[in-house]
């Protein structure tokens, strides 16, 4: 007796959400990691006097 059977691919996905005034936006980060700051080699670019050149790594395992 065979039994037919499915292979079905899991994909792993991470989403940051981001909030600015009333106004939100959806990035979903494709590689391991994102960077976020005010300088412009950051992914995520901010433009606040309250956030440092580089502010934050969000890493993906």
């Amino acid at each position: 007796m065979f039994f037919q059977s499915k292979l079905i691919a899991f994909t792993m996905s991470a989403s940051l959400f981001l909030q600015n005034n009333g106004d939100s936006s959806r990035l979903e980060i494709k590689g391991a990691r994102v960077t976020l700051g005010r300088h412009p080699d950051c992914e995520v670019c901010l433009k606040s006097n309250t956030v440092s050149r580089y502010h934050a790594r969000i890493t993906v395992s």
